[in-house]
């Protein structure tokens, strides 16, 4: 008689309908008498879904990085659409990660458990099941956001997206673009995206180059969505970033040019062998098809900037101590950066000492009015710069005389003053100096 009641109570455990509760004073008996095998009962017979219910899954993303969380929602509903008693058993099932707790009772319908998607890339498919209640294949991974909330139909599963099964887009770019003709660095970044355009975070980016070296192959997307290597190289290089899995790689390439080195030339220096004060020329020519910033260092402490060039310039200078100079030019590719440097020698020496001769052409000494004597002034070296002469002032020995800037000038003399005469000529260059000439006439008279 009292296994057979508690064959019965044991079968009311597991309801096919929502049972009315018993009455409180059967409870208290099974309770006193059979203490044992009530609980024992109560342990081996969970409750589950009655038959006809459906459960609907819920994933709070549809996208997730590695070694992160995902919550999953199970709600449990009769076939009346109430839901199902609190405290219904249900069993979650995964094909990638992990899940805590695999079984969840029912709070006010719903179950509730964490996918933990661990480090390997790929979908994770999530059903559940409670009794006859189960979800099957036709799941989809919900919508475009990978922070919302994704719902299925009642009765099939959701699918997550973990790590680089996510990635619908990568992007990379080199900055700069460019290195060194000589050779350089340059950092590749890649970006990669889910379909929506948001970053995909946690996930391992390859990289590659036909030329040069990595500093590393393999990197991790950071928050935004972006793994960075370094490139070292002398020669175009490709490199290419490749994200992926489970045969769904994507890749994109960015190309790591050379700069061409910039050239230019300095012309013959004139004179060849200038002095002290002299004044010297040179031109500076960069290549065809080029800008350079240019500038010019002189080698004695002074220079000029030429600024901008795109062809032939002249320069001119001029040395004020004797010593052997080096002239460099210096250009910068107005576009690339790119730096060239030519330079030559030139030799500057001590000043000749100028000397001064007097030539006169004679006239003659005639009483009221006389032929005029021509005096030149021939001075050595060569005027010019420095030994440029200002002034040339004369003394015809006659008590009288003249200042000019040429070095040619006339004077007439009268027959009170003929006879030998004196004449002399000082000239002054620009930068001070002086030279003293003079010669010694007859003056006749007629």
């Amino acid at each position: 008689m009292v296994t057979g009641f508690l064959m019965i109570a044991r079968s009311s455990a597991v309801p096919t309908r929502r049972r009315r509760p018993l009455p409180f004073d059967v409870l208290l008996a099974i309770t006193v008498l059979f203490p044992t095998l009530v609980v024992s009962g109560c342990e081996t017979a969970p409750l589950l879904a009655p038959t006809r219910s459906t459960v609907s899954l819920i994933a709070s993303a549809q996208r997730a990085p590695l070694n992160s969380e995902v919550e999953i929602l199970a709600t449990v509903q009769e076939d009346s659409g109430n839901a199902v008693q609190d405290g219904t058993l249900v069993t979650f099932t995964t094909t990638l990660g992990t899940l805590a707790p695999r079984q969840a009772t029912t709070v006010r319908g719903t179950a509730r458990t964490i996918l933990q998607t661990g480090t390997v890339s790929g979908t994770a498919t999530v059903n559940a099941a409670s009794g006859n209640a189960r979800t099957s294949s036709g799941g989809t991974s919900g919508s475009t956001s990978s922070t919302t909330t994704t719902t299925t139909t009642p009765g099939t599963n959701v699918q997550i997206l973990i790590g680089a099964a996510a990635a619908s887009r990568i992007s990379v770019v080199a900055r700069p673009g460019s290195v060194s003709s000589s050779g350089g660095t340059a950092e590749v970044i890649a970006g990669v995206v889910d379909e929506a355009g948001n970053p995909v975070t946690g996930v391992a980016v390859s990289f590659s180059t036909d030329q040069g070296t990595l500093s590393t192959s393999i990197v991790t997307t950071d928050r935004n969505g972006e793994a960075r290597t370094t490139l070292s190289t002398n020669r175009e290089s490709i490199v290419t970033a490749r994200v992926g899995a489970g045969g769904t790689d994507r890749t994109a390439t960015v190309t790591v040019r050379v700069n061409t080195a910039p050239t230019l030339t300095i012309g013959t220096v004139s004179p060849a062998n200038p002095t002290v004060g002299q004044s010297i020329s040179f031109t500076v020519t960069p290549a065809a098809n080029s800008t350079l910033d240019t500038n010019v260092d002189f080698g004695d402490g002074t220079s000029q900037n030429l600024g901008r060039i795109n062809g032939q310039q002249t320069v001119t200078h001029t040395y004020t101590s004797v010593g052997t100079y080096t002239i460099r030019v210096t250009g910068r590719d107005a576009n690339t950066g790119e730096s060239v440097v030519a330079s030559t020698a030139v030799n500057v020496g001590n000043r000749q000492p100028l000397s001064v001769t007097i030539t006169a052409t004679p006239g003659t000494a005639v009483p009221g009015q006389g032929q005029p004597w021509t005096f030149t002034a021939n001075v050595t070296p060569a005027t010019g710069g420095a030994d440029q002469v200002e002034s040339y002032t004369w003394n015809f020995g006659d008590a009288s005389g003249a200042t000019t800037s040429g070095n040619s000038t006339t004077h007439v003399y009268t027959s009170s003053n003929s006879g030998r005469r004196i004449v002399t000529v000082t000239v002054r260059t620009v930068d001070g100096r002086t030279a003293t000439g003079q010669t010694e006439i007859i003056v006749t008279a007629t």
